[in-house]
Order: C-alpha cells, then sequence, then structure tokens
C-alpha cells in the first residue's frame, strides 16, 4: 500500500454499513474527519456527541474489520467552529497502517492533488484529482478540477485528505463541494490551520513519527568520470635539472605540450620522449615505456602521486585557452574578456539548454562610487583526481574569483565569496557543477584531437530508494535566512 492509503479510514452510520464520509489517521490512534460527518453518524438526534462512539474501516486492508472509536474533539460548523472532528481509538490501528504526514504550504499553492472518498453507489471508493487554487476569505483553500473527464470531490469525500505525491504528504482536509456540480469547484481546510487548532487539543499530534518519503530520486555527485587517458608513460633520463630550459626548448620548436614531468632527474611525460624535439631535453637510449594503467592503479605512492600529476598537468593544458590557474588557491577560473564585458557560457543539462554568466561585471548600488565597476566576477573551479573502486574521477567543487580589473584579485575577494555563497542553495551549486562537466567533456568546439590524451564522461549519479522533499524542508529553513536564490541578474551587492 502507499501512504495515502495506509492513513484512509471510511466512516459509518451507526448500526449500519451506511458510509457516511472519510477520515485519515494523523497518530497511531487518533483520526482527523469533518464535524459534520460526525454529526451523521448517531442514530438519533443526539447533541452532544463528545465521547460517543464512530464505527469505521480501513478499506484497503484485507480482510477488512470494523474498528470503533470515541470523538474526542469536535468544532463543527453547526457550532460555529472549523468543521474538525478528532476520533480516539478504541483498540490498537492494524500495524500495517500509518499516520499521514501534514504539509504546511502557506506560499505554494497551485499543487496538483488527489483525494480517496467515498461518493453515493460508491461505497468502495473512487479517486479524485485536481488543482490548488489558493485561499478564500473564510481561509478554506479553493479546489478545482482541470479534467474533462474523471470524478471530482463531492458528497462522500467530507474529511478525506487532501495528498499531494511532490511533498509526499497531506495539505489539508477535504470539507465542502459546490453545490453545482457543473462548477466542479470544492473547498478544504489547511494542515497550517489544522496544527493550530488541534496542537493545544492533541499533545501526540506534535510528536508523531514519520519515515522518510518513499520515492525514488536520482541523486547527482560531482564526480565527473575520466572517460580514459593517454595508453603509454615514457620515462627516460633527463639531460637538465631546470623546468624553465624544457619550456623554452618546446616552445623554440613550437611544441604545445604540457604533459611531462621533470622529476628526480627523469622526464615523465604521456608523449613519446624518443620523439625529435625530446632529443636534447633527455638520453635517447634510456627511454622505457610503461603501460599507465601499472601506475594509474599501482600501490607504490610515488608512482600514483606521478601519475596524478600527469593528469592535473592534461588538465591545465586542456583548459588553457578559456581558464586561468590560479596555483595559491589550486583552482581555474575564467579569463576575463578583452573588452571586460559580459562573457555567456551556453551548455546543456540533458536535453535542456540553458546558458550562464562565467565572467561578469558588477556596480556599486550606492554611495559616491554608484554606477561604477565594484569588481568582476569570474565562474571557478577546484578540480582533485581521486580513485574509487579502480575507477578515476575529477572531483569538481564549483567557487568564484573576484577581481578588481579583471586580472588582479580584488582586496575584497574572501568577503565577495562569502557573501555570494550564502544565496546559493544546492540546485545553485549543482547547476554549477552541470556546467563545468559540460564544459570539460568532449566537445568539437571546445578541444582539439590532442587533447584525447585526457577524455571526461559523465557525472556519476545513482538510484535512491528514498528522497528528501526539498520543498518541506526548504520552504521552512530559507524562511529563517533568506528568501531568493540570486540570478545572473541579481544584484550581489548592495550599497558598496
Amino acid at each position: 500500500m502507499e501512504a495515502l492509503e495506509r492513513s484512509i479510514v471510511r466512516i459509518f452510520r451507526q448500526s449500519s454499513q451506511t458510509v457516511v464520509g472519510s477520515g485519515f489517521l494523523i497518530t497511531k490512534r487518533h483520526i482527523l474527519t469533518c464535524g459534520h460527518v460526525v454529526f451523521k453518524t448517531p442514530i438519533n438526534n443526539e447533541t452532544n456527541l463528545i465521547n460517543s462512539i464512530v464505527t469505521f474501516e480501513f478499506p484497503f486492508l484485507t480482510p477488512r474489520s470494523t474498528y470503533s472509536a470515541k470523538v474526542i474533539f469536535l468544532s463543527s460548523v453547526k457550532e460555529g467552529g472549523e468543521d474538525l472532528a478528532v476520533l480516539e481509538l478504541l483498540q490498537p490501528a492494524p500495524r500495517e497502517t500509518s499516520p499521514a504526514r501534514l504539509i504546511d504550504i502557506e506560499k505554494g499553492y497551485s499543487q496538483e492533488f488527489r483525494a480517496y472518498g467515498f461518493p453515493k453507489a460508491y461505497d468502495s471508493g473512487v479517486n479524485a484529482s485536481g488543482l490548488l487554487k489558493g485561499k478564500v476569505a473564510s481561509g478554506r483553500v479553493q479546489m478545482e478540477d482541470i479534467r474533462d473527464t474523471g470524478y471530482f470531490i463531492e458528497p462522500g469525500f467530507s474529511g478525506t485528505a487532501i495528498w499531494n505525491e511532490t511533498y509526499g504528504g497531506v495539505l489539508g482536509i477535504a470539507v465542502s463541494a459546490d453545490a453545482d456540480k457543473t462548477v466542479r469547484v470544492a473547498f478544504m481546510i489547511p494542515t497550517v490551520r489544522i496544527r493550530a487548532i488541534l496542537g493545544a487539543n492533541i499533545p501526540e499530534f506534535q510528536s508523531v513519527y514519520h519515515q522518510p518519503v518513499q520515492k525514488r530520486e536520482v541523486l547527482l555527485t560531482n564526480l565527473l568520470t575520466v572517460q580514459s587517458f593517454a595508453p603509454r608513460i615514457y620515462v627516460a633520463t633527463a639531460t637538465t635539472n631546470s623546468v624553465n630550459r624544457v619550456i623554452e626548448h618546446l616552445r623554440k620548436h613550437n611544441v604545445r605540450s604540457d604533459r611531462w614531468l621533470l622529476k628526480r632527474g627523469q622526464l615523465l611525460s604521456f608523449d613519446n620522449l624518443d620523439e625529435s624535439h625530446w632529443a636534447e631535453m633527455c638520453d635517447q637510449g634510456s627511454t622505457e615505456e610503461f603501460d599507465t594503467d601499472e601506475w594509474a592503479y599501482s600501490t607504490d605512492e610515488d608512482r600514483l602521486r606521478d601519475f596524478v600529476a600527469l593528469l592535473n598537468l592534461c588538465l591545465k593544458g586542456k583548459v588553457r585557452d578559456d581558464l586561468q590557474y590560479d596555483k595559491s588557491r589550486d583552482y581555474y577560473y575564467f579569463r576575463p574578456t578583452n573588452d571586460l564585458k559580459v562573457r555567456i557560457f551556453p551548455y546543456h543539462t540533458g536535453k535542456q539548454k540553458t546558458e550562464r554568466k562565467v565572467f561578469a561585471p558588477y556596480e556599486s548600488k550606492s554611495g559616491q562610487s554608484a554606477g561604477t565597476i565594484y569588481c568582476y566576477r569570474h565562474s571557478a573551479f577546484a578540480g582533485q583526481f581521486r580513485q574509487y573502486n579502480d575507477v578515476w574521477y575529477l572531483e569538481i567543487t564549483p567557487t568564484y574569483h573576484f577581481t578588481k580589473d579583471g586580472d588582479k584579485l580584488h582586496f575584497s575577494h574572501e568577503d565577495l565569496l562569502t557573501k555570494i555563497k550564502q544565496f546559493e542553495r544546492n540546485q545553485a551549486v549543482m547547476g554549477q557543477v552541470r556546467m563545468w562537466a559540460y564544459y570539460l567533456t568532449p566537445q568539437a568546439t571546445l578541444f582539439s584531437p590532442s587533447e584525447s590524451f585526457l577524455m571526461f564522461g559523465n557525472l556519476v549519479s545513482f538510484d535512491a530508494s528514498f528522497g528528501i522533499n526539498d520543498a518541506e524542508w526548504l520552504s521552512r529553513e530559507e524562511d529563517k535566512r533568506i528568501v531568493e536564490q540570486p540570478t545572473d541578474d541579481t544584484p550581489l551587492f548592495e550599497g558598496l
């Protein structure tokens, strides 16, 4: 059974099998329904229904059994109340049942919902669906049908849960429907009002434990798979200990190569060191050739460090036309444009096209310097090569680089970085990870064939059997901090 079905009950008129409405578990011992549903349960015209007995079933359990509960709270419209009632079970609820999760969405209507009710001639129940439209003056929330066919809220749905799949919980309780069925409009009491009424009357209601919402979710990591690297490593005895001399020698021969390392009197490279342009830099007769896997998956720490160093040199060569490396902070950032104007980088997230400002000027917003350029923001990332289960990945950590003129580091770089990161939520950071992954994966317009010495695949993702409803906890957390996530058009700094 799904979560909603485990909580739904069908309420009967006393001493008969006539269904008068619905309800749902809000704790293991309590059922929430409508006050007017309870008023339909007695055979006689009783006026004091507190402690009266109500019979009900859990319709999705087999075999079906009838249970009893007593009315412990009643706030009926007949008495000027909110039309709510709470029933307390007289025996334990079956173990297959569970209380429904109540979700507050005071600021987020236009949500689709489904509800399970028992209209006339359908004692087994039917599903209805629709869309929340927003509050009306009474405090209730208007619901509308959005389909041409199918069931909608009508008599028999009173007291049922208004369920939302995205949030994995109940948004309110159905209380009424327009008498004109052609209008197809109904109303619910939202959970925020339910909590306010029941909090003081049902203490147990405040401490109900709910299991994590059971839903499948694909979780994306910041690990970019290393799809391939150079198949061979070449090692030769060096004829120089000067890195600068090697650089000048290669430049003299018009060789643009970053795939080499000078260490311990040896040259190590993904390039074949027997090629002519290396002749003066190493002893040609000393060249040894190794399968790169011997280094990539070695238990020798020196070999692993040398392999990672070569990968980092390949990465630097791969991005050198667009990115600059900050050695002290160990990250890459987009170079400034020649005219110091905005640079837009278009990319794909799956089938969706999007874009991001990867270099942009920002103006002061107030004071004598208002309207002048205060700083330049460069999109940046730190990359660390890591090995897990014999697979190599590039761990991408997005960040920003701030300059005062597109070149020199801004004197308030650290403060600016702290400010912008205070605004960023998980989705904003993941958007940057996706952008960098797209940039680094093989694109004909970005990289030349020579960069095939290091090729990346996809970001690692995995399926989770349940997920966290971000919409539920973010709405509450962000109310305490920052309401809006900045976009590229949002001013970063006020009062500068």
